[in-house]
């Protein structure tokens, strides 16, 4: 699909994530697509999906507003999440003073309901970006969130979303196919930088066990180092290595103190794109130990390792069986235990024909991360025509890529 470039739009865009401090990493870039990671997905959006302007706006730390050209990024802070009724005042009139043309919005909840408040008044078409999975949380009351964002989601009029499983959630909460439009990341720049086909780790010594992202307790961080710790005890060496940064590392790293394994652990710090390629390939197994009450909807650590043709360790739940085949290209565990957890890194670390068979079985099946078919800017470009299209008196027909 080509791009009119004369056809841009004022955008308002609402997303998950700190964008002010995605917008000043895309700004430091100077013109540069950032490759990999949340930054690349707003970098395409911003150079490939027609702005003329837009207001970026997402829930952080502190309330700020910064100009970056055709940018406005508006934050609002986390506190605002105690006083929804006030959040949704302020956001949804913020919303109509912007007058957008487009209103894209990647958050469920009430920042979802301001957008569409905001777009029925102003008359104009209100997409979701799902990048999260639907359901969260559980009981009585994520139940009831859940019937309520999946009411939410069915307004807009058209949706997106990052991979197969998340289309799957769309379409079980009655979104018609025909206005799911799916895009994926690919890691095809990551492929590249490979120097000259490294080899895979040696099979003798220590082995190199990689957890890449967010240092939070669900997305199973101290599940890992239970595993670790336990595949130790077995008798069996291994490296643990956690690369990245977040809320809790130093709660992660007193963990690592308290069990004696300061040894056996190290942190790498926050990595650049090339340097968690780097990371990857000197590892025996990537581990993606995210727990249930973690909405992961597409995991990029998982495609990345798997680009790079290391197997990987995953749940059984979510979006990991759409990435991972067990005892084809990784192992998967039953989802929030640790025991199974560790039996899957025994067996890996314990066997190094395993190993070589699922690096092997990475490596065959790589293709399908080297390019995406559908990039998120083009996701976005195809949801609006598909929106516009459909309004009152206007064609129906309208290419659907999936």
């Amino acid at each position: 699909m080509t791009t009119d470039r004369a056809d841009h739009w004022k955008y308002f865009y609402f997303k998950n994530g700190a964008v002010g401090a995605q917008m000043r990493r895309i700004a430091s870039l100077n013109g540069r697509i950032p490759s990999g990671g949340a930054d690349a997905f707003l970098a395409d959006f911003l150079e490939n999906s027609g702005v003329a302007s837009v207001v970026l706006s997402s829930f952080d730390s502190s309330v700020e507003t910064e100009r970056y050209q055709k940018v406005i990024v508006r934050e609002y802070s986390k506190d605002g999440l105690t006083d929804p009724l006030g959040c949704l005042i302020k956001l949804t009139r913020n919303i109509v003073a912007a007058r957008p043309d487009r209103i894209l919005c990647g958050r469920q909840g009430y920042a979802l309901l301001s957008c569409l408040i905001a777009g029925r008044f102003l008359d104009k078409p209100v997409v979701f970006s799902g990048h999260n999975r639907i359901r969260q949380g559980s009981g009585i009351a994520g139940e009831l969130r859940y019937r309520i964002d999946s009411w939410l989601i069915r307004r807009c009029a058209a949706t997106i979303c990052h991979g197969p499983y998340l289309a799957d959630e769309l379409s079980n909460i009655g979104v018609p196919k025909n206005k799911i439009h799916v895009f994926d990341s690919d890691c095809g720049d990551l492929m590249g930088m490979a120097a000259s086909e490294r080899q895979s780790p040696s099979v003798e010594g220590r082995r190199r066990i990689l957890f890449v992202g967010r240092f939070v307790k669900p997305k199973g961080i101290f599940d890992l180092l239970d595993a670790f710790a336990n595949s130790l005890n077995r008798g069996i060496e291994g490296t643990l290595v956690y690369a990245g940064n977040g809320a809790q590392l130093p709660e992660l790293e007193a963990a690592v103190r308290e069990r004696g394994l300061i040894d056996h652990v190290d942190f790498t710090g926050r990595l650049t794109y090339a340097q968690v390629g780097d990371e990857i390939r000197r590892s025996w197994v990537v581990v993606t130990p995210t727990r249930s009450e973690f909405p992961e909807g597409r995991c990029m650590a998982a495609m990345e390792a798997l680009a790079l043709g290391v197997p990987v360790i995953a749940p059984d739940a979510g979006p990991f069986p759409f990435l991972v085949k067990d005892r084809v290209n990784g192992l998967l565990f039953r989802q929030d235990s640790v025991e199974g957890l560790t039996a899957a890194l025994s067996d890996i670390l314990n066997t190094p024909e395993l190993r070589q068979r699922l690096s092997q079985g990475a490596i065959a099946d790589r293709s399908r991360f080297l390019k995406a078919d559908v990039t998120f800017s083009q996701a976005v470009l195809r949801a609006f025509q598909d929106a516009d299209h459909n309004e009152p008196g206007k064609s129906s027909g309208v290419e659907v890529v999936r």
